[in-house]
């Protein structure tokens, strides 16, 4: 009996068998994906195809499915970008993703202790660029052995390591790889996905690849699979993103020079200092600032670029956002398209969203935003309101109750921040929704 019609069988008779645990992906690639982005059209460049003609759907997941949990340790090249009107306002990222999993099926933790019949500890390396808007990049080389975290910081020749406290580390460039592939139970919500739709053939570089349309059986979390034909592996996803009910865009992890079978060299991934880079241990930001929740926020009187005087104490009524940021920061610039997405989710709600541009060192704050299209407040020469608030780093995002009080604080880019801002938003909107209680 083949592995289909087995799997087949097993759901019809109530058996146990590989597809019994679900997966929360919510969040996990908001760090460097940013708010709604224009969906592209995809009828032009797949074939067109005859529903009657067209393949077994189930076949082909259930096939990527075992394909995919059977990978050990892969290699590739990828790609992450956002496609269509907001695509000059997100980062693009290219990177050599290296991974080895402790164990079949399961995506440890890098630094947790190995059972007795792993293999050795979870590890990962991340090596690439990022291309931030207005034409900023940083390159990073981050990586992990299961021991320790190290991060090669060539701008700045520094090499900063650390243990389970520098896990921010990797969880910063984490998106950029496929979670399905270290997962026990790869394709479930895609097999049991509420509708599939069969959209043909296209190629993901050089690899002929049946394209998949998933709607999952949560609302609004759309998208579109790529597997290769002939290895049946997933190469590329495109998340779909929607406002009101409507796409409106999509982001793209793209995988290249797939190797799911790599052999690694003993070092890759712990690699040592290079010569002459100042070598220090990791230093954890505060995540949460001054332990200010539910105080009053500070008043203050700042000018925006046009002269008009914003005052905090006379926008009472508002729930409102500030975000301590400064023109020189790649990682502010990270966090601001996320700021924009919730701008223009709570336009025409009391609610207002500004960017407190502080410690600036010679640069355009007004020219940096237009550059980037961001079109939420802005507010200059905040280096004192900055203190007031006790902002040590940035970026830092405080929200601020209706009624002036403090009730959300965050300083640095973590992949969940816009949903954490979003939460605290709606919690101070007195409509919090209840059921997304997690945290990243």
């Amino acid at each position: 009996m083949s592995f289909v019609s087995d799997l087949r069988r097993n759901e019809q008779t109530g058996s146990q068998h590989p597809f019994t645990a679900s997966r929360t992906r919510s969040g996990l690639f908001q760090w460097i994906s940013a708010g709604a982005l224009c969906v592209t059209c995809f009828a032009a460049t797949v074939a067109a195809v005859d529903e009657s003609d067209a393949p077994d759907i189930q076949e082909i997941l259930y096939l990527a499915d075992e394909a995919t949990r059977a990978v050990r340790a892969v290699e590739y090249d990828v790609s992450y970008y956002a496609e269509g009107e907001f695509a000059d306002r997100v980062p693009k990222v290219q990177a050599r993703v290296l991974a080895r999993q402790a164990r079949r099926g399961f995506f440890a933790h890098p630094l947790s202790i190995p059972n007795a019949e792993d293999e050795g500890p979870t590890c990962f390396r991340f090596t690439g660029t990022v291309h931030a808007p207005a034409g900023v990049s940083r390159s990073f080389d981050v990586a992990t052995d299961g021991k320790r975290v190290v991060s090669i910081e060539m701008e700045t020749r520094r090499y900063v390591f650390g243990d389970s406290d520098a896990m921010s580390l990797i969880s910063q460039v984490k998106p950029l790889f496929m979670l399905e592939y270290f997962h026990p139970t790869p394709f479930h919500d895609e097999i049991t996905s509420q509708r599939q739709r069969y959209e043909g053939v296209k190629k993901v570089g050089d690899v002929d690849c049946d394209v998949i349309y998933i709607t999952y059986q949560r609302p609004n979390l759309d998208a579109r699979w790529y597997f290769g034909r002939e290895d049946h592996l997933p190469r590329r996803v495109d998340r779909i993103r929607f406002r009101d009910s409507r796409p409106v865009g999509e982001r793209v992890l793209l995988l290249e020079n797939l190797n799911p079978t790599p052999a690694f060299e003993a070092d890759v991934f712990a690699p040592p200092p290079p010569p002459g880079f100042d070598q220090r241990a990791f230093t954890a930001a505060k995540r949460h600032i001054g332990n200010r929740q539910m105080t009053e926020a500070p008043d203050f009187a700042l000018q925006s670029p046009d002269g008009t005087t914003i005052r905090l104490s006379e926008l009472r009524g508002n729930v409102v956002v500030l975000n301590f940021w400064s023109t020189g920061s790649l990682p502010c610039k990270l966090s601001m398209p996320h700021l924009q997405t919730l701008h223009e989710k709570y336009d025409g709600m009391p609610v207002k969203i500004f960017g407190l541009n502080c410690w600036n060192e010679g640069g355009d704050p007004a020219r940096l935003m237009r550059d980037m299209k961001l079109t939420y407040g802005l507010l200059l020469e905040a280096d004192g309101v900055a203190r007031e608030y006790g902002v040590e780093s940035i970026p830092a995002v405080f929200v601020v109750t209706r009624d002036g009080k403090i009730c959300f604080s965050q300083s640095g880019v973590v992949p969940s921040l816009e949903r954490k801002i979003d939460r605290a938003i709606r919690r101070a909107l007195d409509d919090a929704d209840t059921s997304d209680e997690s945290d990243d």
